[in-house]
């Protein structure tokens, strides 16, 4: 062994490596992380831009132009469709106001006839007994006197009297008792009839039909002159006297607006 080199045995022990009971080998691991880095960035002044350049403004410009072109362009048609429902709809909404603020205060409605009974004051003459009511809360009807053949009483579609329609001034809600004076037409129907209803105690139907005309009157205002048409369909049977009872009736009012 040549001189100066240690032996073996002179050498110092090499230290021992940390074992996994080593209660410090965790604080003595050292996690090394690059330090951080700073960048600097240096712009001119005179490139800081505050307000929008004028480029932005222009082409915003060139939108609001082209958008403008391709309404002019729209269709003629499509223009006066769209035109022609606007007017529609600013004269059909307050004409629909109107409407139904004339129908809550008005309330329209036709005048509801009902026959009492039928009166035999001879084999030629008949009165039939009539109450009439108006059920409208603004409306009064002028009921005019008609021909003299404006009211006919039928039997089995055969005219069997007839006379004059009633006059009646029938106000809003108010309700009026009136008489019809019929003569016989043809003396055979009469006593046709007339045996019917003395040796039978069925039920007799008759048609009572009466056209007279009437003006409507609304808070004083009197309107054109119209036709009224009133039809009855009636079952009477014979009662004590000359009196008929009646079993059973529909009566129909319909009012012709046009002017006579």
């Amino acid at each position: 062994m040549e001189e100066g080199t240690p032996s073996p045995a002179s050498r110092p022990p090499l230290p021992r490596p940390p074992s996994s009971n080593d209660k410090d080998f965790s604080s003595a691991i050292v996690h090394a992380y690059p330090p951080p880095v700073t960048y600097i960035v240096q712009v001119p002044k005179d490139q800081i831009y505050r307000i929008p350049p004028k480029e932005n403004a222009r082409l915003a410009e060139e939108y609001r132009t082209h958008l403008a072109a391709l309404r002019k362009q729209r269709s003629p048609c499509l223009n006066f469709l769209l035109r022609f429902l606007c007017i529609l709809i600013s004269i059909a909404l307050p004409l629909l106001i109107a409407t139904l603020i004339f129908y809550i205060v008005v309330r329209p409605s036709a005048p509801i006839f009902n026959i009492d009974r039928v009166v035999m004051d001879s084999k030629t003459q008949r009165e039939i007994l009539m109450d009439v009511i108006n059920p409208s809360i603004g409306m009064g009807y002028l009921i005019e006197k008609g021909s003299a053949r404006a009211a006919k009483l039928s039997y089995k579609e055969r005219n069997l009297a007839d006379g004059e329609s009633p006059q009646l001034n029938l106000k809003a809600r108010e309700s009026r008792s009136f008489s019809l004076a019929l003569h016989g037409v043809k003396k055979a129907v009469m006593e046709e009839a007339e045996k019917s209803l003395q040796g039978s105690k069925k039920a007799v139907q008759l048609r009572l039909m009466v056209a007279t005309p009437v003006r409507v009157e609304i808070w004083g205002m009197k309107l054109w002159r119209m036709k009224m048409k009133v039809e009855c369909d009636v079952k009477v049977m014979k009662s004590s006297g000359k009196t008929t009872k009646v079993l059973s009736q529909e009566c129909k009012v319909a009012i012709n607006l046009l002017r006579l």
